[in-house]
């Protein structure tokens, strides 16, 4: 059996001498951190980078198939209530589909915005923030943005129906 005294173990360079040696150098060593560093540095900067587009897209998708959940179901609930009227004429007077992609880009647009607002509040986005000063006040400002909107939107449709 072989044996290996500890001075033996502790001495990394007992075989430099027969064919190189495995240690490397300080240099090699400074430059693999240095290459370690900057790697740990892109993907730290790629990761923050795909988490904001995914934030801001995510903000943006939601944003749009809210707006027009709530414009199709706005015109098909007050087109119910309508009784000078059919459903399908009432509702054919209320819907259009400028009408919906103008919602559904306000309602991206703003969900981009109370996103970002959130965040730089620190407030967390969810529902509940309403109950707090700067969560009460980014959902107001959004819904008066896209109320402004989708009434110009409407008015525009219906000003060009009328012509």
């Amino acid at each position: 059996m072989f044996y290996a005294t500890p001075d033996q173990k502790a001495n990394a360079d007992m075989y430099a001498g027969y064919g190189g040696t495995n240690k490397p150098s300080d240099s090699d060593i400074n430059a693999a951190m240095d290459r370690d560093q900057t790697i740990r540095e892109l993907a730290s900067k790629a990761t923050l980078a795909a988490a904001a587009a995914y934030s801001a897209g995510a903000a943006l998708g939601t944003g749009a198939v809210v707006g027009g959940a709530f414009y199709t179901g706005g015109a098909a609930l007050s087109s119910v209530f309508d009784k000078n009227t059919s459903f399908g004429n009432a509702f054919d007077q209320r819907f259009s589909y400028p009408g919906l992609a103008a919602a559904m880009t306000v309602g991206g647009l703003t969900g981009m915005y109370s996103t970002a607002m959130f965040s730089w509040a620190r407030v967390p986005n969810s529902i509940t923030n309403l109950a707090t000063l700067p969560g009460f006040i980014i959902r107001v400002n959004s819904g008066v943005a896209g109320k402004v909107a989708g009434n110009a939107a409407q008015a525009v449709v219906n000003s060009s129906a009328n012509q």
